[in-house]
């Protein structure tokens, strides 16, 4: 019996990497990092891991913009919220044309399964695809977990 995949683009996880990147100045955005709080590191790190065991324990994945909203209050001071969030959803829904969330799911389409095997190199059977390098040391180490997340440039090779 061939293995079932699921493969998604999480915008919960995507949004951990966007604000990553605006902290570490990676990516062009006029806010300072005054706004963001302390321990803003620790912070997402316990969110990136939160929000990858929801996926995966959930058994399905339900697309939530809600879940932003959420996580930008642990990151960022109340007077920005609404900033980052429109940046974000900019991103998502907009840039590039019809919006990087688009693209990714549109790509993910593409892939048949012999593809998805070479692209999966623990096996995995659910597959999460992010829009940039995430650090590693945001990653949870489990060895008995049964995802992989990956950079949408490697993903984009199998395409």
């Amino acid at each position: 019996m061939e293995a079932e995949f699921t493969l998604i683009a999480p915008i919960e996880l995507n949004f951990l990497v966007f604000m990553k990147k605006i902290y570490d100045k990676s990516w062009y955005s006029e806010l300072s990092n005054e706004y963001f709080h302390s321990e803003f590191d620790e912070k997402l790190a316990l969110l990136w891991n939160k929000r990858v065991d929801s996926i995966m324990e959930n058994g399905k994945y339900i697309m939530n913009q809600s879940i932003i909203r959420e996580d930008v209050k642990e990151l960022v001071d109340q007077k920005i919220v609404d900033s980052v969030i429109n940046q974000f959803m900019n991103l998502w829904n907009n840039l590039p044309p019809n919006g990087f969330g688009s693209l990714m799911e549109r790509t993910c389409g593409t892939l048949i399964v012999e593809q998805l095997k070479k692209l999966s190199r623990t096996h995995s059977t659910t597959i999460m695809i992010i829009f940039d390098i995430m650090s590693e040391k945001y990653k949870k180490e489990d060895i008995e977990s049964n995802y992989e997340i990956i950079p949408f440039k490697k993903f984009f090779v199998y395409i």
